[in-house]
């Protein structure tokens, strides 16, 4: 044998050995893969794999998923073709899994193909599959998965692309693209890192009985997942997003009235969430048996169970068109809600609520109504959210009560009592407003805030309220830099909770627990725990015309509380004979004595005004129960426990007594008015009644009663009529009777004149002393 053919032969027997010794090695990678199996994804599936044929260069697999519920379907077959450190595969689909996918997709495969590379040394895996298939509308499409390993994180990462699916004639998927990231847990264990699935367009039919539609342009779905693996956690973000949103139904059709949601985002974040807690489980099992209870415990679980949860629902706008024309309206509006539930006896909360604008244009123009700039948040601290879940199983078989229990529920009383011990919680609210308009009615930068807290079985409370203007054209009124503050304090407040049980969100719990008479009990008691006090609360304002002419100052002061009654009383009406304190009333007199000509004209037109002057200054004479002072009309109501209410430091039988005796007064002055003028008539009348001759007698009489003052010399010389050599003649003409009788006639007229408004003015008197009655 030459040496060339012995070298050669001993280096293929060496690449036989190293050949061969490979083999081995691969095939020993391929068991020791093999052996890990199986793998599970979240809890929630599990991957199987059976070696069906074992060759030297070849292996014969089944990989199979199974369910939480140990159901298993078998999903691909593969063909593994083992060479020297690298190993290829042929895969198809299963049997088993085409069936199922052809039933419940309503499609028909044609076509899948599934390649496979592995490397037993570097550990590289990826794989692809193309499948190509028909839908329910018979038209081809293709779905394409990209399947990869990483040797240096050995986490998995996948791509897909759909090209379209319809599964029915109404419900249909364009062009859907996903990508998840599977993270490596334990050596045969992956969890969900990241979800994305993107979709040009989504339309969804739900056989609800009102052909209810949902379209979807432009969607995304996000969830990523952060474990904490050493404390057993881990944070959840979930994101929803559709560049639109339109939904359709029988009253709403597509081409006539759709409604169009445009800028929808959906974010929910969860922090400290358990790992032993699976939302993907409990939704499954909410879609197997829907009802309400399993959506409510979904929903409570999505929300507590885990330390911190905020979520935000916000959209660009939405257009709600009725008759095909616009009827509803809304811009830029979030909804935020936030939750700390570290520690649920003490957990925090805060509730916000944006809108930019929001209207409704209904046909008739009185009842269209706008707002803009509104923003509303709500926060509380230290509120016991645990006892408020614990109504939640009581509300839900309330629902189903008929009839109304013969006794209490025990159970809803002991929760009820405890609810009440454990309030020591503590609010905040903020809302402004920059605009609202209803009708006519016009409202400009409202603002609102107060806090609140539960101490020492005590509520301490404030609020604030400014206005910048409210114009009520129908009244003719403008209200302008309204500001009204309003401290108060409520004693024994554990003792009125429980007697507002009944009242407000916790009213369908009474009347499905509690007997009527109970029920009742509470609402009456109401009255006998109320405890309250508020000092310095105060309201300001502007009062203005409408068109608006000149602004007059209105203000309020109030400081007082109501105590509790003795436990024998029980009726309400004796809540104000526990009454003490001091309200101070008072306006800018020119409200009733304006002269300006622009603003009498409105106030002429207007029912608010001439109400306003004929309740406070009938007749243009100030009512009693206000003085005047500085420029201002004030009225001041004081009142201690049991005595008496004061009226500007009076007491009201007094100023009944007053109003009465000036009545009285009055009444006195024009009856001898009306006596003086009666007889003046009643002369001026008989004087006309005369005939000359008894009117000539009449004034001799009078002439010798009162005879005229002797002329001198001089003055008859200077009066004696010249003789003109004509007889004198005496004139007794009718126009010396008319130079004697006018002044008497106009007389009269004056005298019956002032009779008649002497008569008018003792009916008002009349009336004042009716009044004064009926005020005390």
């Amino acid at each position: 044998m030459s040496k060339k053919r012995k070298v050669t032969l001993t280096l293929a027997a060496i690449l036989v050995a190293l050949g061969g010794g490979a083999q081995f090695y691969t095939n020993q990678q391929v068991d020791r893969v093999l052996q890990k199996f199986p793998y599970s994804l979240d809890n929630q599936l599990s991957l199987h794999v059976i070696e069906t044929g074992n060759h030297f260069f070849s292996r014969d697999l089944t990989f199979s998923l199974e369910n939480s519920e140990g159901k298993r379907t078998e999903v691909i077959s593969t063909k593994l073709t083992a060479l020297p450190f690298f190993i290829t595969a042929e895969s198809q689909l299963s049997e088993q899994l085409v069936r199922q996918l052809n039933k419940k997709l309503n499609i028909t495969l044609d076509k899948n193909t599934i390649n496979s590379k592995f490397s037993p040394v570097g550990d590289y895996l990826q794989s692809d599959l193309v499948t190509e298939f028909r839908d329910f509308t018979n038209k081809t499409q293709t779905l394409s998965v990209l399947f990869n390993f990483d040797p240096s994180s050995k986490n998995i990462k996948v791509k897909s692309t759909l090209s379209g699916f319809n599964y029915d004639k109404n419900s249909k998927l364009e062009q859907l693209q996903g990508h998840a990231q599977l993270q490596r847990v334990d050596d045969n264990e992956y969890a969900i890192r990241l979800l994305e699935l993107n979709a040009k367009q989504v339309e969804v039919d739900f056989l609800n009985g009102e052909n209810t539609k949902i379209q979807l342009k432009n969607a995304a779905y996000r969830l990523d997942v952060k474990p904490h693996p050493e404390i057993q956690q881990r944070d959840l973000l979930t994101q929803f997003n559709s560049e639109t949103f339109q939904i359709t139904d029988k009253a709403h059709k597509a081409e006539e009235n759709p409604t169009i949601v445009r800028g929808l985002s959906l974010n929910l974040e969860q922090q400290g969430v358990q790992s032993a807690v699976d939302f993907a489980s409990e939704f499954n099992a909410l879609n197997k048996q829907p009802s309400v209870k399993n959506a409510m415990n979904f929903v409570i679980g999505v929300l507590t169970h885990n330390d911190r949860f905020n979520g935000s629902l916000s959209v660009k706008s939405i257009d709600v068109p009725k008759d095909q024309q616009p009827y509803f309206s809304l811009k830029d509006t979030a909804f935020q809600l936030e939750l700390n539930n570290t520690d649920l006896a003490k957990a925090g909360i805060t509730l916000q609520l944006k809108a930019a604008d929001v209207k409704q244009t209904p046909a008739e123009p009185t009842k269209q109504w706008q707002l803009s700039g509104a923003d509303i948040r709500y926060q509380l601290d230290d509120y016991p959210l645990q006892n408020e879940l614990a109504f939640i199983p009581f509300y839900l078989e309330a629902l189903a009560t008929k009839t109304p229990p013969k006794e209490m529920s025990q159970a809803l009383s002991a929760l009820r009592d405890q609810w009440v011990k454990s309030m020591e919680d503590k609010a905040h609210w903020e809302m402004t407003l920059k605009a609202f308009r209803y009708g006519d009615v016009a409202l400009e930068a409202l603002a609102v805030n107060g806090d609140a807290k539960v101490e020492n079985q005590r509520y301490y409370g404030t609020s604030h309220l400014s206005l910048k203007t409210l114009a009520l054209p129908d009244l003719q009124v403008q209200l302008e830099g309204l500001q009204i503050n309003m401290p108060m304090v409520l004693n024994n407040y554990p003792q009125l909770a429980i007697t507002q049980f009944c009242m407000g969100m916790h009213s369908l719990l009474c009347t499905a627990y509690f007997p009527p008479e109970s029920y009742k009990k509470m609402f009456d008691d109401l009255w006998t725990t109320l405890d309250l006090s508020t000092e310095g609360t105060t309201v300001a304002l502007n009062l203005n015309t409408y068109p608006t002419t000149k602004a007059y100052p209105v203000n309020l002061a109030l400081k007082g509380a109501a105590s509790v009654p003795q436990e024998s009383k029980k009726s309400a009406g004796l809540f104000k004979q526990n009454l003490k304190g001091k309200m101070t009333f008072s306006f800018d007199k020119a409200l009733l004595d304006d002269t300006q000509e622009a603003a009498s004209k409105i106030k002429k037109d207007s029912m608010f005004w001439q109400s306003w002057q004929t309740e406070l200054k009938p007749e243009g004479k100030l009512i009693p129960l206000f003085t005047e002072q500085d420029g201002k009309y004030v009225m001041t109501l004081e009142k201690d426990k049991d005595k008496e209410w004061l009226v500007n430091g009076k007491t009201l039988e007094a100023i009944r007594q007053e109003r009465l005796a000036q009545a009285e007064a009055e009444r006195k002055a024009a009856a001898e008015q009306e006596a003086l003028e009666q007889e003046m008539l009643q002369k001026a009348e008989q004087h006309e009644t005369k005939t000359p001759a008894v009117l000539e007698e009449s004034n001799k009489a009078d002439e010798t009663a009162n005879p005229p003052a002797v002329a001198t010399e001089a003055t008859k010389d200077a009066t004696a009529p010249q003789d003109s050599g004509k007889p004198e003649v005496k004139e007794h003409s009718t126009n010396e009777s008319a130079v004697q009788e006018n002044p008497v006639k106009e007389d009269v007229v004056q005298k019956s004149e002032s009779v008649e408004t002497h008569k008018g003015k003792d009916i008002n008197k009349e009336k004042a002393e009716k009044s004064a009655t009926t005020f005390h």
